[in-house]
């Protein structure tokens, strides 16, 4: 799986998580961090000074294995992806 389907695939899942939980931020944040991350893989956007303040490795860790450890997995998955691509 490339960036852009493993990017798409966490956003995917994340609009599901929303739809079940609706009044939870941290799956707000999440999946605006994520559709940020797919414009920047489509070549949409070329503001990636923000990578810096992605923080999703977090979110997973403290708010989303509570409610859905597939979607928090995932998440691991983009934030190993972004460790590579800025070197955190």
């Amino acid at each position: 799986m490339n960036k852009l389907e493993l990017f798409t695939t966490a956003f995917i899942e994340c609009q599901k998580m929303i739809l079940k939980y609706p009044d939870f931020p941290p799956l707000l944040s999440v999946c605006n961090q994520l559709q940020y991350l797919i414009e920047l893989a489509e070549g949409k956007r070329h503001d990636s000074q923000l990578l810096e303040t992605i923080n999703l490795g977090l979110i997973a860790a403290r708010e989303i294995e509570a409610i859905d450890v597939e979607l928090a997995d995932l998440l691991h998955k983009v934030n190993a992806e972004l460790d590579q691509l800025i070197c955190r």
